[in-house]
């Protein structure tokens, strides 16, 4: 499997360095300082397979927005899980986060969402978000979205609802983790990684092979 030489993350630019894991066992490294982020192929003499590979890459990618725009605030624990949770959820759905055409289902911890435009009366949507997730017992996310808003936008707000719903249905992030990951610096920062290098394509394709 092959994967990006370089990572773009905001204004920084990582060097992707493939090998063995670090002395210390470690399967992914991200020096911010350095600007490098390496990615293990084997782990205790074993070759790794490609989809802990990419997890791992995910793992670093979400290290480094965590750097560039939160100045490294979210832990080891935090990145851990939101990257197992997101991965989970770029594995089993094509988001389509360069177009702007919204995809009708989600699928994820073995339910799946229907995406739901325009919304019906009576359903409250979050101003600041345009996406409910409060329907999530009846497996529905309702969205609205004005026809002059651009892909950027609404993709970026569908990428937060998407770690709305992976925080509330994975859980165990503290009260501070859910500030940092809803603030807007990161999941917007975490939007532009994902799409400049194309790390949910990759997870996509490389899991549906």
């Amino acid at each position: 499997m092959k994967l990006m030489k370089k990572l773009k993350i905001g204004g920084a630019e990582y060097k992707v360095i493939r090998g063995k894991e670090t002395e210390e066992e470690y399967v992914g490294y991200h020096d911010y300082h350095r600007g490098i982020i390496k990615i293990s192929k084997t782990h205790s003499g074993e070759v790794r397979n490609d989809r802990l590979i990419l997890e791992t890459v995910l793992h670093e990618v979400i290290h480094a927005v965590s750097s560039v725009w939160l100045d490294d605030r979210l832990t080891e624990k935090a990145v851990t899980k939101l990257s197992l949770a997101l991965f989970a959820f770029f594995a089993d759905n094509d988001l389509m986060l360069r177009s702007k055409e919204i995809p009708k289902q989600v699928k994820y911890m073995g339910f799946i969402y229907d995406l739901v435009y325009p919304v019906p009366d009576g359903i409250e949507i979050d101003v600041d978000s345009r996406f409910s997730v409060s329907n999530t017992k009846i497996c529905k996310i309702y969205i609205t979205f004005d026809d002059d808003d651009c892909v950027y936008y609404i993709k970026s707000l569908l990428l937060r609802t998407i770690l709305k719903m992976v925080i509330d249905l994975y859980g165990g992030f503290s009260e501070s983790e859910v500030d940092d990951i809803y603030d807007s610096n990161f999941y917007q920062g975490l939007y532009q990684a994902i799409v400049d290098n194309k790390i949910d394509e990759l997870i996509y394709k490389g899991c549906n092979k």
